[in-house]
């Protein structure tokens, strides 16, 4: 399953003012990979991806390490990784993008956009909201009973019926309002937008998302050819070194809580609508300003908000595994960048690790690139 996807990364709350002005280097992919190579031999993992994005120019983008763990092959900077929880935030998108064209309204409930099934969940879920849902405070568990359920001739089928299952029987008392991280909150939030679009969560993805954006390189599952090596696998493990390498994913009806992989480079773009990139009119201010907006323990709709001195004030975070990969997105907006980083791994310290890398990069950023106009 999914480990939940809320960053922390106390390391680099304090090395500037609150009022600091900062003066910003231009990190290369030569300086970003030089950082990774440093982590990669400190730390053996079988590969690691980075990227430092920017409001006004191409990202600088670096990897280093091996697709798949016993096997020479190289990844690149183009590879394809698995992004887990981060994906929740794209699902938010597509349901702001519904909301800006009339078909979705914020507090839609679960009854409104599945009425088919309001005979049979308890009435206590009816009026959960999207809003709720997305927020982490519709009281619904982490995650299903039954993501492998086989009822169902289509993925739409088969959500339908994890809805029932998970949803038949009353919430938990006094659970609404409060955070509960849930992975099935955001399947049933994606599966209201699906219906509103009227195509499946993933076709809803393509139309709305993933092609208004250009990222051609996502997908949804493991990246890469079943049994082959031509993108990085996933790895469990990793004690002394002992990585198991694996083509597996999360269950695809968990599709809008974290099944998505794409390349760094599209990764970034996703990431530049939030620091003011992205197409003309593909999310209005009211959008964005909805989707950033803590509603419950410093959590908007797909993001977790808080506030770093490095990033002059507010910062959007989110970080996701399926177990098998660990990614962390740090967005500073006031400045203009983001900063993304991936190991094709996890075990109990990749968490820890990867916050320190992202720490790094942006402490290098400030104090070890040369700044803006002057050569090293």
């Amino acid at each position: 399953m999914i480990v939940r996807g809320l960053a922390c990364c106390m390391i680099v709350s304090a090395w500037l003012g609150a009022g600091a002005k900062v003066l910003f280097a231009q990190m290369s992919p030569q300086d970003l990979r030089h950082t990774l190579d440093e982590f990669h031999q400190a730390h053996g993992y079988p590969a690691v991806f980075a990227a430092v994005v920017f409001d006004d120019r191409e990202p600088s983008i670096a990897a280093v390490g091996k697709r798949k763990h016993g096997d020479p092959t190289p990844v690149s900077a183009d590879d394809l990784i698995h992004i887990g929880s981060c994906t929740k935030a794209m699902t938010a998108v597509l349901i702001a993008r519904l909301v800006e064209q009339g078909k979705l309204h914020w507090r839609d409930s679960i009854g409104d956009r599945l009425p088919d099934l309001s005979g049979k969940i308890d009435a206590g879920w009816r009026t959960i909201t999207l809003e709720e849902l997305l927020s982490h405070q519709s009281g619904l568990p982490a995650n299903a009973k039954n993501w492998w359920l086989k009822r169902g001739e289509t993925i739409d089928a088969i959500r339908n019926n994890i809805v029932i299952d998970n949803l038949s029987t009353a919430p938990a008392v006094d659970s609404r309002g409060k955070f509960l991280y849930s992975n099935l909150g955001y399947m049933v939030a994606g599966h209201m937008a699906a219906r509103a679009a009227g195509m499946s969560w993933e076709d809803a993805m393509r139309q709305y998302v993933l092609e208004p954006l250009a990222l051609t390189s996502a997908g949804f599952g493991a990246p890469g050819t079943h049994g082959q090596v031509d993108q990085p696998w996933g790895h469990f493990g990793g004690h002394e070194g002992n990585w198991l390498p694996r083509q597996f994913d999360n269950a695809p009806a968990l599709g809008p809580a974290g099944t998505i992989h794409l390349s760094m480079r599209d990764w970034s773009r996703f990431a530049t609508v939030f620091i003011g990139g992205g197409p003309d009119g593909f999310l209005s201010d009211d959008s964005l300003r909805k989707l950033t907006t803590p509603l419950v323990n410093n959590y908007a709709l797909g993001w977790g908000i808080g506030e770093r001195n490095w990033a002059q004030g507010i910062t959007y975070s989110h970080s996701g595994s399926n177990t098998m990969w660990f990614c962390v997105l740090w967005i500073a907006p006031k400045t203009g960048r983001a900063y993304m980083v991936v190991v094709n791994c996890h075990d109990n310290g990749a968490r820890e690790a990867v916050d320190q890398l992202v720490g790094q990069i942006i402490h290098l950023e400030r104090t070890g690139a040369a700044p803006i106009g002057r050569k090293r």
